[in-house]
């Protein structure tokens, strides 16, 4: 049974992940500019493998050898995107199967697919590092905990050490996670069972502060001078964040959460596996409502999947001992049947629409530039994603136009960001070449976004 719910929950994240871009056509698998970035970093440490000392994270590494034996960094990161979704799927499954069985491992999976929106999201931005370290790598790190603290021999100690440096250099947000959920753990299970492993666990962890920050860490502190001390984080959340993406990502998982807790009410299971994925919540929730983190809205997608995961976890361990006479059963089964065939349709519409952000024009645009040398692109445009189809030389244009235009064969106009983010991107002037004396309008790609090629020296 427990093979034929995993076969179909591969089945159903393939179809959904594969369906927009066979369908659509994409030339750019993402909603971001994440694929263009790693594709292009990929790209300069093939060619140069000591740029990575130099990075916040290692990741690429995984991928280095494919690119150093001549795959494509293109090829190698869009199939890296997709193995990683089936890959989040299958882990989550066989670690939720291990401790609870097939119901809360089906109910887990299909939730994360099609209930909350955070794998969809994540995917749909081509975050795949971030995707193969939290939910690939951390759930095989937590089994091999947890068969430590319970059983405590030698030989599951062993691969403790090695998971947890993987992960210490391979992301840098998600060690960040990890420190914060896997630390309020082991405290919380030290503090309960006097366990001596759960000590030893926790310094192990402590161990890797030095290792993180004599690596990426330094690189990490230098950028973050540029964000507003800790205080002034936390007293202009309310006011400077953006409310909507964190709604959009957190509202359903959270939803579900507070129904299915009443289902737990006195029921004797195995807490521990449950607990370890709910002590990550604090440093999520924090994370997501305050400033702490770059981006919170991506650390809310987290939360989101998080919350997801508990939720139907706990529903499939609840669903065996239901009771319809007890009205806050039937009240808490009715409202979650409620959320979960609201939320569905709206999940599988997030999978199969046309989410990449280079439209239709961008690839015209593309196309009648090529041959050029040198081309000025606006801020809407992010020169690292037009770079990935053309040997043209891109620069971005500054806050001001430039006075004057001689060095670039074209200078390209966008009505519209081509990366649009959820909290909403900044301003910007409206730059209107037309009036500009030394350009020449030479094509026009209209459509819901418009682009326009300017020309100092019209051919």
């Amino acid at each position: 049974m427990g093979k034929i719910c995993l076969i179909l929950l591969v089945v159903l994240v393939l179809g959904l992940s594969l369906y927009a871009p066979l369908y659509y056509d994409f030339w750019y698998h993402g909603s971001s500019h994440d694929p263009a970035y790693r594709i292009g970093e990929l790209d300069t440490i093939t060619e140069d493998v000591s740029i990575l000392s130099g990075m916040w994270y290692y990741a690429p590494a995984i991928l280095l050898p494919f690119t150093l034996l001549g795959s494509s960094p293109f090829g190698t990161y869009t199939l890296f995107q997709y193995l990683v979704v089936v890959g989040v799927v299958i882990t989550i499954f066989l670690f939720v199967k291990k401790y609870y069985g097939n119901l809360p491992a089906f109910l887990a999976g299909f939730f994360l697919i099609l209930v909350g929106c955070g794998l969809c999201f994540y995917h749909r931005g081509g975050a795949a590092y971030h995707l193969f370290s939290l939910y690939i790598v951390a759930p095989i790190l937590f089994c091999f905990l947890l068969n430590y603290l319970e059983k405590g021999t030698y030989r599951r100690f062993l691969p403790i050490p090695l998971l947890l440096l993987i992960l210490t250099f391979l992301h840098s947000l998600t060690y960040i996670y990890l420190l914060g959920g896997l630390g309020l753990f082991l405290l919380g299970y030290l503090i309960l069972k006097k366990s001596e492993r759960a000590l030893f666990s926790l310094l192990l962890l402590l161990f890797t502060i030095p290792l993180a920050w004599f690596t990426w860490g330094v690189h990490s502190f230098r950028e973050a001078l540029v964000y507003p001390p800790a205080y002034e984080a936390i007293s202009s959340s309310i006011k400077d964040i953006t409310i909507w993406p964190i709604l959009l990502y957190t509202l359903v998982p959270f939803m579900l959460c507070i129904f299915t807790l009443p289902l737990l009410y006195k029921l004797k299971f195995n807490k521990i596996p449950l607990l370890l994925l709910c002590a990550f919540l604090p440093a999520l929730i924090i994370g997501t409502f305050t400033h702490l983190g770059v981006n919170n809205w991506r650390v809310a997608l987290d939360l989101g999947i998080f919350l997801t995961l508990t939720s139907g976890i706990g529903l499939g361990i609840a669903l065996p001992h239901i009771s319809f006479k007890k009205s806050y059963h039937s009240f808490s089964i009715l409202c979650i049947v409620l959320i979960v065939t609201i939320s569905t349709p709206l999940g599988g519409m997030w999978w199969v629409e046309d989410y990449s952000i280079l439209r239709e024009v961008d690839k015209e645009a593309i196309k009648f530039i090529e041959g050029a040398e040198e081309v000025l692109l606006p801020p809407q445009i992010e020169p690292e994603i037009y770079q990935l189809y053309s040997d043209v030389s891109f620069t971005r244009m500054g806050t001001k136009v430039p006075d004057t235009f001689d060095e670039y064969d074209y200078v390209i106009y966008r009505s519209d960001y081509l990366n649009p983010l959820p909290g909403g991107n900044p301003p910007t002037p409206r730059y209107d070449l037309e009036f500009e004396k030394d350009l020449t309008e030479v094509a026009v790609f209209p459509g819901k976004v418009e682009v326009k090629v300017y020309s100092s020296r019209p051919r």
